[in-house]
């Protein structure tokens, strides 16, 4: 018995460490705002402020979202029927934000992050990398007329633009 208890405490000894840290896959809005919220290092997203225009039954929650210096953006997420998050749209408009180059690389960065935390990387470089491998490059975001979907790591990349509006999506496929 003594040597079963010995074996039991080795298990749990090396197990306990390695659940501690991963990060589980399945989060609900409050839990990918706190993530965010990491890598932002600071109090950005919060989940009360997410709101549903449709009816209760809706799996989209949106949010008005700040990055860059001022500029704003429509954030909605997706989740499945358990309150999983398994996608986001970021959308920005051109009377919200500025036609520079600082406010495109400003939004780029904050896709980046969206992206690591719906993909569950382990770094914003892990999901640059990803967007850079599905094709999604900063140099191609601006209000023109421009559509790319792209594919990495079991998640779908999509950029739709126009004169007025650019959207960004990820989700998992």
């Amino acid at each position: 018995m003594k040597i079963f208890r010995r074996i039991t405490a080795v298990l749990l000894f090396i197990l306990l460490p390695l659940c501690g840290c991963t990060q589980q896959r399945n989060m609900d809005t409050a839990e990918f705002c706190r993530r965010f919220n990491t890598l932002q290092k600071a109090e950005t997203l919060i989940s009360e402020s997410f709101f549903r225009e449709a009816s209760e039954d809706t799996r989209e929650s949106n949010t008005s979202l700040s990055f860059g210096n001022g500029e704003t953006a429509l954030l909605t997420l997706t989740a499945d029927t358990v309150g999983t998050v398994t996608a986001f749209q970021l959308t920005a408009v051109a009377s919200d934000m500025q036609n520079t180059p600082e406010a495109f690389g400003a939004l780029y960065e904050t896709y980046i992050q969206l992206v690591t935390v719906l993909t569950v990387s382990e770094s914003a470089a892990d999901g640059e990398d990803m967007i850079r491998r599905a094709g999604i490059l900063p140099e191609n975001l601006g209000f023109t007329d421009f559509g790319f979907v792209g594919e990495a790591d079991a998640h779908r990349f999509s950029v739709f633009s126009g004169e007025m509006y650019i959207s960004m999506f990820c989700e998992r496929i």
